[in-house]
């Protein structure tokens, strides 16, 4: 259900899809349309303009950091098979460096990240900071030749071929008709048998 606040505001989260016919049937009051998330892709854009309604986001500094968190834990965990790891128990005495460190380490792993928005430019900051010499490779639909510079990433024109060079792939394209089926059963596929 939608909040209505003081006719001219309504406030969504990212569980709401605002479509078309969403958007058409508010009030003609309705002036400003607030999101709590970091991405748009629930909502019509295009019939929002079309309406005469600005879209804002509201906590995005706070949700994205949330998310790259996340996002950065998951790679890790999985890169060092982490969860397979959970019932071996701490050694009481002799332990050593060997000791419960299967997988692969960040820092010599490649990281492939689809979609080159907000919460993937904090993620690759994020990485860079622990693991500057891990390789990170994309693909967008556009180039950010500043950022790829900066952060030393490799663009890889093809998702498919973006796939079979990575240990961990990472979408992190906005949801939109564009991008629905972008990692496909070809894409998946392609990804090396030890890659998630």
């Amino acid at each position: 259900e939608l909040k209505v606040l003081e006719k001219n505001v309504v406030v969504v989260d990212i569980l709401k899809r605002m479509s078309k016919e969403t958007i058409d049937a508010l009030p003609s009051t309705v002036e400003l349309l607030i999101t709590m998330s970091a991405g748009l892709d629930h909502i019509d854009l295009d019939a929002c303009k079309a309406k005469g309604i600005v879209v804002k986001n509201s906590g995005r500094d706070a949700i994205t950091s949330h998310v790259v968190q996340y996002c950065l834990s998951f790679i890790i965990i999985g890169l060092r098979d982490a969860l397979n790891q959970l019932s071996v128990p701490f050694p009481s005495s002799g332990w050593n460096l060997n000791w419960n460190c299967e997988g692969k380490p960040l820092t010599s792993s490649t990281i492939a990240i689809i979609g080159l928005g907000l919460i993937s430019k904090s993620l690759i900051e994020e990485i860079r900071k622990i693991a500057p010499d891990a390789r990170i490779i994309y693909n967008s639909r556009t180039r950010d030749f500043d950022f790829e510079n900066k952060h030393n990433l490799d663009y890889v024109a093809n998702v498919v071929d973006l796939a079979s060079q990575c240990d961990v792939l990472v979408p992190m394209c906005a949801l939109t008709k564009q991008t629905e089926h972008l990692v496909s059963k070809e894409v998946i596929a392609s990804l090396q048998p030890h890659a998630g």
